[in-house]
């Protein structure tokens, strides 16, 4: 496991202990000692554990999420933390002559983040509510995975809101 800086938060410290123990442990079917974390961020959020989010690269995010009990894995050796794995993608800005690829937008960048923070789950439709100058935008997640992703919706939801800034709430389709 590498990181892309070199100097690290007690947190990224964590994990890149937690990930070369993982990576010595024969049950996990992901080559770690390959892949790269590009920053870790702590999010408090209340009355529920401490988020963990880890960013991975965005050509790596397939890698990781080929086995589903990392994220299983990491939290049992990072304890007190909900971990979440989500790719570092940049919202490029409009510039007056230059193209722009829809994937660098925010709104394909605010998707993919929750598509990363919802999984192995999928999100299955968005609505989005307006109520008394409001706006409250409701995603729903496929019932497929329910059992997997009940007890993690309300975090994923407030990691959302605290990473991009928009009010929403998750719910089961």
């Amino acid at each position: 496991m590498q990181f892309k800086q070199a100097a690290q938060t007690e947190i990224e410290k964590n994990v890149h202990n937690a990930m070369t123990k993982l990576a010595a442990d024969k049950t996990i079917n992901i080559k770690l000692a390959d892949l790269h974390v590009t920053k870790v961020k702590t999010i408090a959020v209340p009355n529920h554990k401490t988020a963990c989010v880890i960013y991975v690269p965005c050509n790596e995010i397939a890698t990781f999420k080929q086995d589903e009990h990392l994220v299983a894995a990491l939290e049992k050796q990072i304890v007190g933390h909900q971990v979440h794995i989500v790719a570092d993608r940049k919202i490029e800005h409009r510039t007056p002559k230059g193209y722009r690829a829809f994937c660098k937008t925010s709104v394909a960048v605010h998707a993919n983040l929750l598509e990363d923070l919802v999984a192995p789950a999928y999100i299955a439709g968005k609505r989005i509510q307006y109520t008394a100058g409001q706006k409250l935008n409701k995603f729903l997640v496929a019932k497929v995975r329910k059992a997997e992703v009940e007890n993690r919706v309300a975090v994923c939801s407030k990691v959302y809101e605290a990473l991009t800034g928009i009010k929403n709430q998750i719910d089961f389709m």
